[in-house]
């Protein structure tokens, strides 16, 4: 299993049945995931000088995130997306 270091959260991408279609000119397209897993559970990308805050995130949150953001990886043949926090827009419930 992967385990995120710092402020980086582990996404397991939610796939999504319809296509949706952005005009010309949307430059992103935000997508929503699963958190798997999470590294310190600090938010570091308010001041990345200071020690942090507590991330208002949780294993299990559905979020959607920046698409063009984050590293694919891959384990166990599953694809995960690796994030930073801040890359983060929303969480939905």
């Amino acid at each position: 299993m992967i385990k995120p270091v710092a402020d980086y959260i582990l996404i397991e991408p939610i796939e999504k049945d319809g296509a949706l279609i952005m005009p010309e000119t949307s430059k992103e397209v935000p997508t929503e995931g699963k958190v798997v897993s999470m590294g310190m559970k600090l938010s570091l990308s308010i001041n990345p000088t200071d020690r942090g805050f507590p991330t208002v995130l949780n294993e299990g949150d559905v979020v959607i995130y920046k698409k063009w953001e984050g590293t694919e990886v891959e384990d166990k043949g599953k694809k995960y997306i690796l994030i930073q926090e801040e890359h983060i827009l929303a969480t939905k419930e």
